[in-house]
């Protein structure tokens, strides 16, 4: 059935989603699964002009044509787990693999990806991360990147968690620039990518309080975020970001709200060295 306003084609599709446990009754390996999902649409009327297709079988028709494998080791709270994954035909294939691993208060991820590309196979960089998390409170983690066609590290995140006070911090292979005083621009200097720092952040988040006096006749609501970042090579992109919102509420009498917002966007001028680079 076509409504003449709004459908323009009808669909029958099939699909397909196997999911089997064959370890299920292995103990600590009973959440390794194999998996099977397929969204074929094997036909198609389109109404405009009055064409149908049928069982064709191209990156058109099917939206979903993947394989996966997880093998899981529980051996007690936390899951570590091996898995692979495949993109199959006719959609452009890929193949996918990633690794869980905890140790102690450690915490290890690994994957990567080889995918298929109209010029050939490419490999993705693979991306290694590892977290150390104390308790819930304190936490940091370092991210890698490698380029396994160049052999070579191409980016490194490093973050820190610390109560409400989180910050990071990236090196990764840039082309240096240099800044173009007279007009504030950015020029390229070189030809060849250096392993450089390239980003700066920290924020600090005071999650909202409320604070009751007066038998809770009176509340007062409170809550403050603040936030620098910076652009290390190009680092006149930098932002101070700063609010604070404070709520007064008096019952059956009155409600007050104020609010402070503030951005700096010059923050290198607090650096000597930059300032004078920047001809200020």
């Amino acid at each position: 059935r076509f409504d003449d306003d709004y459908d323009t084609r009808a669909d029958v599709s099939a699909s397909a989603d196997v999911k089997i446990s064959p370890l299920r009754r292995v103990p600590g390996f009973s959440a390794s699964t194999l998996s099977y999902n397929l969204d074929w649409t094997f036909f198609r009327y389109l109404k405009e002009n009055a064409t149908t297709t049928t069982w064709q079988w191209n990156d058109e028709t099917v939206g979903k044509h993947s394989l996966q494998a997880k093998l899981a080791f529980k051996p007690g709270t936390r899951e570590n787990s091996l898995s692979f994954t495949a993109q199959l035909p006719p959609r452009m294939t890929s193949y996918t693999t990633g690794l869980i691993f905890y140790a102690w208060k450690f915490k290890t991820t690994v994957s990567d990806v080889l995918q298929e590309t109209t010029s050939g196979w490419v490999w993705q960089p693979l991306v290694v991360q590892e977290i150390l998390e104390i308790n819930d409170k304190l936490r940091f983690s370092e991210e890698l990147r490698f380029d396994l066609e160049q052999g070579q590290v191409i980016k490194s995140i490093s973050s820190l968690f610390m109560w409400n006070l989180t910050s990071s911090f990236t090196a990764e292979r840039l082309l240096p620039v240099s800044l173009d005083t007279g007009d504030g621009s950015w020029d390229i200097v070189g030809t060849k990518e250096e392993f450089l720092p390239s980003y700066a952040s920290i924020s600090y988040k005071l999650l909202d309080r409320s604070v009751f006096m007066w038998k809770n006749r009176i509340r007062l609501d409170s809550s403050l975020n603040s936030s620098w970042s910076m652009n290390l090579q190009r680092y006149t992109e930098n932002s101070l970001d700063f609010s604070l919102n404070l709520k007064l509420w008096l019952y059956r009498f009155i409600e007050l709200n104020f609010a402070t917002v503030s951005t700096n966007r010059q923050t290198y001028l607090y650096f000597e060295d930059l300032a004078k680079d920047a001809g200020q």
